[in-house]
């Protein structure tokens, strides 16, 4: 499997072919004094196009964002509030509510129980969670918005720089393993729900009656 990333605006309509977002980035006060700028930065509030490919992209694709707060040390959390802001202007009439501990995505691949650790304070390591869960915003049956206040960006990110104060949390890359799992069975997108890993093809794939196994939009 090819796999493409990048930087995507909600304006592009390479938007609408990514099974999978992801949101993050810092206090808008921490990146102006730790020089962090970098990427995309999130305004004050978004625009219409913005708003409306937000929205097809959310309602009509049933796509998925997991969105991670980095800059969690600031008391005010602003870049969190300033994302749930938006979120809920482009779609008032959803709510981000605590995602139960036993729903699939904990589950569909590692079997997790809930949600990992990860950073939970901005660059200092790792600390007890105040909350044993997460947020989102649940379409229909569809999970379509993972809201996280652990840093989990960093924490995988982690293991290429051995010389930061922080520590590795390898739950962490096995929840991110459901995530994309999830985003790949779900939407209509890219729904791999019926992939045959590689190494069962040989026990589950004849010559007389091929399976088709779907290929990457």
């Amino acid at each position: 499997m090819n796999v493409e990333g990048g930087s995507v605006r909600l304006t592009d309509p390479k938007l609408l072919k990514a099974p999978l977002l992801f949101f993050t980035g810092h206090d808008p006060a921490l990146t102006k004094d730790r020089s962090l700028v970098s990427g995309i930065a999130l305004k004050n509030r978004l625009s219409e196009p913005e708003r409306n490919g937000l929205r097809r992209y959310l309602l009509d694709k049933e796509g998925f964002i997991f969105f991670d707060d980095c800059g969690v040390n600031a008391p005010a959390q602003a870049f969190l509030r300033l994302m749930l802001a938006q979120i809920k202007y482009a779609m008032p009439e959803y709510t981000v509510d605590r995602i139960q501990n036993d729903h699939e995505i904990y589950n569909n691949f590692y079997d997790m129980g809930g949600p990992p650790v990860g950073f939970d304070i901005f660059w200092w390591g790792t600390h007890p969670p105040k909350r044993n869960f997460l947020e989102g915003i649940t379409i229909g049956n569809h999970l379509c918005v993972v809201v996280c206040r652990r840093d989990y960006m960093c924490a995988m990110e982690n293991v290429n720089l051995p010389s930061r104060a922080v520590h590795y949390s390898p739950g962490v890359y096995r929840f991110c393993t459901n995530v994309v799992v999830y985003a790949l069975t779900h939407g209509k997108i890219s729904d791999y729900s019926h992939y045959v890993p590689e190494n069962n093809i040989a026990d589950r794939i004849s010559v007389e009656k091929p399976t088709a196994i779907p290929q990457l939009e």
